[in-house]
């Protein structure tokens, strides 16, 4: 028997709907925990600088060797400083500074489904910066970037700058520019800028802190690579989002 026309358009009109709701299943992003939910460990993650004595541990089992500038850093490496110091930069031109004796692990350096990024890092001794691009300057606000030192866990975000020292048995974090969180064994606290924390790494008493910050001697070498990599990142994205940093000239740089 001949469909008739109504019924053809009501079969048309279903066998639509189907196919948008595939196209609808096959385009959305899966979701954590689904069998299609992939993160990747591609990542381009650089040793950007190496001044004096540095090493490098790249997970290949004869431990610490000497380290070269430019070389890849993966998940699962950790990098140590003796005399000397070095720098790790990140894909939007957030970046990493190690001063003198200090240690940090990669535990993880991961690409997610959505494109943002997921990067653990944990700070075992000495003193380390971190410099995170804001995100005027190039979209990783979706991105997420986690320091642990001893039981606290530092939530980072755009456009935050910060520097954490572990002294024996107490850490001291100086917040020089953007807001965060701080979760360990006293609770959770929010980060705010030209603060300083002081907290037992092997207790629960809350942080000290104070409304100011205390030089040290390498913030001025923090300081210019910072700015060097605001303005590198703006150079490399002069369309993103009304940057204030894609007007600045390369003379600029070396002034």
């Amino acid at each position: 028997m001949r469909a008739s026309p109504g019924q053809t358009t009501v079969a048309a009109f279903a066998f639509a709907l189907a196919a948008v709701a595939a196209f609808a299943q096959q385009s959305s992003p899966p979701q954590p925990g689904s069998a299609n939910y992939r993160s990747s460990k591609a990542r381009v993650v650089l040793l950007s600088e190496v001044k004096g004595d540095v090493a490098l541990d790249d997970n290949t089992g004869i431990g610490l060797r000497k380290a070269f500038a430019h070389e890849p850093i993966a998940e699962r490496f950790s990098l140590q400083t003796g005399t000397g110091r070095a720098e790790v930069e990140f894909e939007d031109n957030s970046t990493l500074r190690l001063a003198p004796y200090s240690r940090v692990e990669f535990s993880r350096l991961e690409l997610l489904p959505s494109g943002a990024k997921a990067s653990t890092i944990s700070l075992l001794k000495g003193t380390a910066y971190v410099s995170l691009i804001p995100s005027y300057v190039v979209d990783n606000k979706g991105d997420n970037f986690l320091l642990i030192v001893g039981q606290e866990k530092l939530n980072l975000r755009p456009s935050n700058h910060i520097r954490i020292e572990i002294k024996e048995a107490e850490a001291q974090l100086a917040i020089f520019d953007g807001r965060g969180q701080i979760e360990g064994p006293f609770g959770t606290a929010d980060l705010h800028r030209k603060r300083t924390l002081t907290f037992n790494l092997q207790g629960e008493s809350v942080p000290v802190i104070e409304k100011k910050i205390h030089e040290i001697p390498f913030d001025n070498w923090d300081r210019w690579t910072t700015e060097y990599h605001t303005r590198k990142a703006g150079l490399a994205h002069p369309a993103g989002k009304g940057s204030r940093a894609s007007s600045v000239r390369w003379d600029d740089l070396f002034r």
